[in-house]
């Protein structure tokens, strides 16, 4: 239940371009890691029991943790690797990463935000770990913008380890201890706590939330003002490039861009039911 949502979109990806290439014997494995467990242990002794039923290939989501002796496994054993969602820079042995344009979604909710924030007020950037390629690239898109076009002040950068118990706990502290807060850019998929905290807490209408991805309860904060726009990062779209470009390695030798970058969309109140639609 603590897997975040953008994950779970990413599977449905998967499963669809697995169930697109079944007549092909193309099959897959899932193996699904909490991060409230011992993480690396737990993914060791998972890969362990892989390695014996002969795997071809792997799709590794990765999050925040280290993975050096996990990867070297992979690594000596012939594997080719995709990572999906969030790269490591420091290992340079995969075959490709398949992820969002990080650091133009930082752009995007950045310029959003320097549309309606004013002078007197500051914006928040909520990430999940800060060790995570893609949030590092969010945060820095997003300073960019804010340095040269928006310049609107930011309070700072704050770590809800996909967690929503300590989401909610953060923006709370967070609003009664800054008055001056008037936005948040969400960069991850656990935007839900932050919109009730600001319902529950009577900030509906004073704080407005530049959100990620698309899922029913964002949907409805939409429609109640909390939620201005969401940076759509389809994470469907995501799993079935990362499977595509696997399978057309294995089935023809053909070798993939190193990285291949989802571009974002901007879903408002007005077309977010399209924009899922259309996915």
């Amino acid at each position: 239940d603590d897997w975040p949502q953008f994950y779970k979109f990413m599977e449905k990806g998967l499963k669809i371009e697995l169930e697109r290439l079944s007549d092909f014997n193309v099959k897959g494995i899932f193996k699904y890691f909490s991060h409230k467990e011992k993480l690396v242990d737990h993914i060791q002794s998972n890969l362990n029991e892989l390695l014996q039923q002969n795997i071809n290939a792997a799709i590794l989501c990765p999050v925040y943790f280290n993975y050096e002796n996990i990867l070297k496994v992979i690594h000596d054993n012939k594997i080719p690797l995709v990572l999906l969602g969030s790269d490591l820079t420091s290992y340079g042995k995969r075959l490709v990463c398949v992820r969002v344009n990080a650091e133009l979604s930082g752009k995007m909710a950045a310029e959003i935000i320097g549309l309606f924030l004013t002078p007197e007020k500051s914006a928040a950037v909520f990430i999940g770990n800060k060790d995570i390629e893609v949030h590092k690239e969010k945060v820095k898109g997003f300073f960019d913008e804010v340095n040269i076009n928006a310049r609107f002040n930011v309070a700072g950068v704050f770590e809800t380890q996909d967690d929503a118990e300590l989401a909610y706990v953060l923006t709370r502290k967070l609003l009664l201890e800054r008055q001056d807060i008037g936005a948040i850019y969400v960069a991850t998929g656990n935007s839900s706590p932050v919109c009730r905290c600001i319902e529950d807490n009577g900030f509906i209408g004073k704080v407005k939330v530049v959100s990620t991805d698309i899922f029913n309860e964002q949907i409805e904060y939409m429609n109640k003002g909390i939620v201005v726009a969401t940076i759509h990062q389809d994470p469907e779209l995501q799993g079935k490039l990362a499977l595509r470009a696997l399978y057309s390695y294995l089935s023809e030798g053909r070798l993939p861009e190193e990285t291949i970058l989802v571009t974002p969309q901007i879903a408002l109140r007005s077309n977010v039911e399209q924009v899922l639609k259309e996915k």
